[in-house]
């Protein structure tokens, strides 16, 4: 089987074969052209088969690669759910750390967050927009009167829970919010 590349040099070697006779097509270069046409054939068909069943493996390493990750999903949430119940088993238990030699599972505090009771509660001037104009973006904050609100039908609110939580800090409670502090479960 010759490749594509070397049926090309053929082709050009033929033609300045021809060129050198001054343009005659003999019987015998008729005969190659003809042998040269049906490799290039070949060649293309060949070429088109290693396209198809590379498509073929892009297509089943796609196909297995959502049924991996499938299958870590729900390892993950077995993990978590299992992490879960070792949480609660020691919290119930008055279990704060096991250790086994080098082996260790204790209870650990976040440090604290904010937790959004209700959004609608929240005063104004912890909410940010984000607004977009002719393809740029601008956020404003909106702090009481202070505040210039600029209207557009694609400005995405969100809540700034770090102003919150300096807030709590000072013991400034903001309504529709509190301050939490969950566990988790710490192993090494």
């Amino acid at each position: 089987m010759s490749k594509l590349y070397d049926i090309s040099v053929e082709k050009e070697n033929l033609f300045k074969e021809i060129d050198a006779v001054d343009g005659e097509i003999t019987e015998e270069v008729e005969g190659a052209m003809a042998l040269l046409e049906k490799k290039e054939e070949q060649a293309l068909i060949i070429v088109k088969q290693y396209v198809e069943q590379k498509e073929d493996f892009v297509r089943i390493a796609h196909s297995r690669a959502m049924y991996y990750s499938e299958i870590a999903r729900g390892i993950q949430k077995k993990i978590d759910n299992t992490k879960a119940y070792i949480l609660q088993y020691m919290l119930e238990n008055d279990i704060a750390c096991v250790k086994n030699g080098i082996e260790e599972v204790s209870i650990a505090t976040n440090p604290p967050s904010v937790d959004i009771i209700d959004e609608c509660a929240i005063p104004e001037s912890m909410v940010w927009h984000t607004v977009k104009m002719s393809n740029e973006q601008y956020t404003l904050l909106k702090i009481g009167c202070a505040m210039v609100k600029i209207e557009a039908p694609d400005s995405t609110p969100s809540i700034n829970k770090k102003k919150i939580h300096e807030l709590y800090k000072q013991g400034i409670e903001t309504t529709g919010t509190q301050i939490i502090q969950k566990q988790r479960l710490k192993m090494r």
